[in-house]
Protein backbone atom coordinates (compact mmCIF):
# COMPACT_ATOMS: atom_id res chain seq x y z
CA UNK A 1 0.00 0.00 0.00
CA UNK A 2 1.19 3.51 -1.02
CA UNK A 3 1.81 5.32 1.85
CA UNK A 4 2.66 9.45 1.14
CA UNK A 5 2.21 13.06 2.72
CA UNK A 6 0.11 14.92 1.10
CA UNK A 7 1.33 18.17 -0.53
CA UNK A 8 0.46 21.42 1.24
CA UNK A 9 0.88 25.03 0.45
CA UNK A 10 2.03 26.09 -3.11
CA UNK A 11 5.50 25.25 -3.14
CA UNK A 12 4.85 21.51 -2.34
CA UNK A 13 1.91 21.40 -4.68
CA UNK A 14 4.66 22.65 -7.29
CA UNK A 15 6.71 19.77 -6.44
CA UNK A 16 4.18 17.18 -6.59
CA UNK A 17 2.96 17.82 -9.69
CA UNK A 18 6.55 18.24 -11.09
CA UNK A 19 6.99 14.72 -9.79
CA UNK A 20 4.01 13.07 -11.47
CA UNK A 21 5.06 14.73 -14.78
CA UNK A 22 8.26 13.32 -14.61
CA UNK A 23 7.06 9.74 -13.68
CA UNK A 24 4.60 10.27 -16.94
CA UNK A 25 7.27 11.17 -18.97
CA UNK A 26 9.69 7.97 -17.77
CA UNK A 27 6.63 5.82 -18.01
CA UNK A 28 5.68 7.06 -21.87
CA UNK A 29 9.58 7.18 -22.83
CA UNK A 30 9.45 3.62 -21.81
CA UNK A 31 6.33 1.77 -23.25
CA UNK A 32 4.28 4.41 -24.78
CA UNK A 33 1.15 6.32 -24.75
CA UNK A 34 -1.72 4.19 -24.94
CA UNK A 35 0.24 1.36 -22.42
CA UNK A 36 0.75 4.35 -19.62
CA UNK A 37 -1.88 4.10 -17.44
CA UNK A 38 -2.79 6.69 -14.39
CA UNK A 39 -2.04 3.97 -12.01
CA UNK A 40 1.23 3.48 -13.34
CA UNK A 41 1.93 7.36 -13.04
CA UNK A 42 1.40 7.35 -9.72
CA UNK A 43 2.98 3.99 -8.74
CA UNK A 44 6.60 5.67 -10.31
CA UNK A 45 5.93 9.41 -8.59
CA UNK A 46 5.12 7.20 -4.95
CA UNK A 47 1.96 8.65 -4.72
CA UNK A 48 -1.80 7.34 -4.67
CA UNK A 49 -3.57 7.13 -7.94
CA UNK A 50 -6.25 9.39 -6.00
CA UNK A 51 -3.53 12.06 -5.24
CA UNK A 52 -2.65 11.72 -9.21
CA UNK A 53 -6.13 12.90 -10.15
CA UNK A 54 -6.31 15.89 -7.65
CA UNK A 55 -3.56 17.65 -10.02
CA UNK A 56 -4.33 16.28 -13.51
CA UNK A 57 -8.06 15.14 -14.37
CA UNK A 58 -7.26 12.80 -16.58
CA UNK A 59 -4.27 11.22 -18.49
CA UNK A 60 -4.99 13.43 -21.58
CA UNK A 61 -4.65 16.22 -19.37
CA UNK A 62 -1.42 15.07 -17.97
CA UNK A 63 0.37 14.33 -21.62
CA UNK A 64 -1.01 17.89 -22.54
CA UNK A 65 1.36 19.52 -19.92
CA UNK A 66 3.86 17.35 -20.47
CA UNK A 67 4.11 18.22 -24.38
CA UNK A 68 3.88 22.05 -23.04
CA UNK A 69 6.48 21.46 -21.16
CA UNK A 70 8.56 19.56 -24.11
CA UNK A 71 7.26 22.21 -27.09
CA UNK A 72 8.45 25.35 -24.37
CA UNK A 73 12.15 23.80 -23.59
CA UNK A 74 12.31 22.82 -27.49
CA UNK A 75 11.46 26.71 -28.37
CA UNK A 76 13.79 28.16 -25.95
CA UNK A 77 16.24 26.27 -26.92
CA UNK A 78 15.66 26.73 -30.64
CA UNK A 79 15.79 30.68 -30.24
CA UNK A 80 18.77 30.71 -28.12
CA UNK A 81 20.55 28.75 -30.92
CA UNK A 82 19.00 31.37 -33.62
CA UNK A 83 20.62 33.69 -31.53
CA UNK A 84 23.93 32.59 -31.71
CA UNK A 85 23.92 31.25 -35.61
CA UNK A 86 22.74 34.63 -36.51
CA UNK A 87 22.44 32.83 -40.05
CA UNK A 88 20.00 34.27 -42.68
CA UNK A 89 19.93 31.02 -44.68
CA UNK A 90 17.02 29.34 -45.33
CA UNK A 91 18.87 25.55 -44.84
CA UNK A 92 20.77 26.85 -42.00
CA UNK A 93 17.77 27.93 -40.28
CA UNK A 94 15.60 24.67 -41.41
CA UNK A 95 18.57 22.32 -40.30
CA UNK A 96 18.82 24.29 -36.48
CA UNK A 97 15.01 23.62 -36.43
CA UNK A 98 15.31 19.89 -37.92
CA UNK A 99 17.91 18.80 -35.29
CA UNK A 100 16.81 20.18 -32.67
CA UNK A 101 13.32 18.55 -33.25
CA UNK A 102 15.37 14.81 -33.91
CA UNK A 103 17.02 15.48 -30.54
CA UNK A 104 13.91 15.46 -28.52
CA UNK A 105 11.91 12.02 -30.01
CA UNK A 106 9.55 12.31 -27.02
CA UNK A 107 8.30 15.82 -28.47
CA UNK A 108 8.08 14.33 -31.83
CA UNK A 109 6.53 11.37 -30.34
CA UNK A 110 3.94 13.43 -28.33
CA UNK A 111 2.93 16.40 -31.31
CA UNK A 112 1.84 12.99 -33.42
CA UNK A 113 -0.77 12.15 -30.36
CA UNK A 114 -1.66 16.34 -30.02
CA UNK A 115 -4.35 15.98 -32.78
CA UNK A 116 -6.34 12.36 -32.29
CA UNK A 117 -5.62 11.61 -28.94
CA UNK A 118 -4.43 14.16 -26.61
CA UNK A 119 -7.01 17.27 -27.65
CA UNK A 120 -9.80 14.67 -28.71
CA UNK A 121 -9.95 13.35 -25.25
CA UNK A 122 -8.89 15.77 -22.59
CA UNK A 123 -10.96 18.15 -20.72
CA UNK A 124 -11.94 21.46 -22.84
CA UNK A 125 -10.49 23.48 -19.80
CA UNK A 126 -7.32 21.74 -20.42
CA UNK A 127 -7.28 22.45 -24.05
CA UNK A 128 -7.61 25.91 -23.74
CA UNK A 129 -4.97 26.15 -21.18
CA UNK A 130 -2.94 24.21 -23.46
CA UNK A 131 -3.50 26.27 -26.19
CA UNK A 132 -2.80 29.63 -24.72
CA UNK A 133 0.14 28.82 -23.27
CA UNK A 134 1.59 27.11 -26.45
CA UNK A 135 1.16 30.53 -27.98
CA UNK A 136 2.59 32.33 -25.42
CA UNK A 137 5.51 29.90 -25.25
CA UNK A 138 6.28 29.79 -28.87
CA UNK A 139 6.10 33.47 -29.58
CA UNK A 140 9.43 34.31 -28.97
CA UNK A 141 10.98 31.83 -31.32
CA UNK A 142 8.58 32.84 -34.12
CA UNK A 143 9.24 36.40 -34.08
CA UNK A 144 12.94 35.67 -34.13
CA UNK A 145 12.10 33.42 -37.16
CA UNK A 146 10.23 36.40 -38.55
CA UNK A 147 13.59 38.94 -37.75
CA UNK A 148 16.08 36.25 -39.28
CA UNK A 149 13.98 34.95 -42.37
CA UNK A 150 13.09 38.14 -44.86
CA UNK A 151 10.30 36.50 -46.54
CA UNK A 152 8.16 36.62 -43.53
CA UNK A 153 6.02 38.65 -43.07
CA UNK A 154 4.82 40.29 -39.14
CA UNK A 155 2.77 37.34 -37.62
CA UNK A 156 4.06 34.49 -40.35
CA UNK A 157 6.11 33.20 -38.06
CA UNK A 158 4.03 31.02 -36.19
CA UNK A 159 2.67 30.04 -39.44
CA UNK A 160 5.47 28.75 -40.32
CA UNK A 161 6.02 26.98 -36.66
CA UNK A 162 2.76 25.23 -37.20
CA UNK A 163 4.03 24.33 -40.81
CA UNK A 164 7.21 22.82 -39.11
CA UNK A 165 4.65 20.88 -36.67
CA UNK A 166 2.54 19.27 -39.73
CA UNK A 167 5.85 18.22 -41.33
CA UNK A 168 7.35 16.87 -37.80
CA UNK A 169 3.51 14.80 -37.48
CA UNK A 170 3.82 13.03 -40.98
CA UNK A 171 7.52 12.29 -40.59
CA UNK A 172 8.16 11.00 -37.31
CA UNK A 173 6.21 7.62 -37.59
CA UNK A 174 7.10 7.26 -40.75
CA UNK A 175 11.17 7.52 -39.43
CA UNK A 176 10.16 5.10 -37.19
CA UNK A 177 7.60 2.39 -38.29
CA UNK A 178 6.90 -0.81 -36.53
CA UNK A 179 9.28 -3.48 -36.11
CA UNK A 180 8.04 -5.94 -39.40
CA UNK A 181 8.72 -2.86 -41.41
CA UNK A 182 11.78 -2.26 -39.61
CA UNK A 183 12.72 -5.92 -40.55
CA UNK A 184 11.91 -5.50 -43.96
CA UNK A 185 13.66 -2.71 -44.58
CA UNK A 186 16.11 -4.26 -43.50
CA UNK A 187 15.92 -7.64 -44.81
CA UNK A 188 15.63 -6.35 -48.93
CA UNK A 189 18.42 -3.60 -49.87
CA UNK A 190 15.85 -2.92 -52.88
CA UNK A 191 13.73 -1.38 -50.05
CA UNK A 192 16.24 0.80 -48.82
CA UNK A 193 14.78 3.93 -50.38
CA UNK A 194 11.65 3.73 -48.65
CA UNK A 195 13.35 4.39 -45.22
CA UNK A 196 13.12 7.62 -43.69
CA UNK A 197 16.13 9.91 -42.07
CA UNK A 198 13.84 11.60 -39.77
CA UNK A 199 16.33 15.04 -39.42
CA UNK A 200 17.44 15.06 -42.80
CA UNK A 201 13.83 14.59 -44.87
CA UNK A 202 12.71 17.60 -42.05
CA UNK A 203 15.53 19.64 -43.02
CA UNK A 204 14.68 19.48 -46.70
CA UNK A 205 11.10 20.09 -46.45
CA UNK A 206 11.49 22.79 -44.60
CA UNK A 207 14.28 24.68 -46.28
CA UNK A 208 11.52 23.86 -49.64
CA UNK A 209 9.11 25.37 -47.47
CA UNK A 210 10.93 28.48 -46.45
CA UNK A 211 12.42 29.05 -50.33
CA UNK A 212 9.05 28.95 -51.84
CA UNK A 213 7.15 31.07 -49.02
CA UNK A 214 5.93 33.49 -51.51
Amino acid sequence: MTTETRARGPLAKAARRAQLLAAAARRFDQVGFEATTMADVANAAGVSKGATYLYFPSKESLFLRLLLIDLSEWATAATESLDATRSRSSRAVARLLAGSLAARPRLSALLTLLAPVLEARAEVEAVVEFERKLLERLGPLAARLEQRLPDLRPGEGMRLLLRLRALAIGLAPAAAPPGPVRAALAAEPALAALGVDFERELADCLTALIDGWR
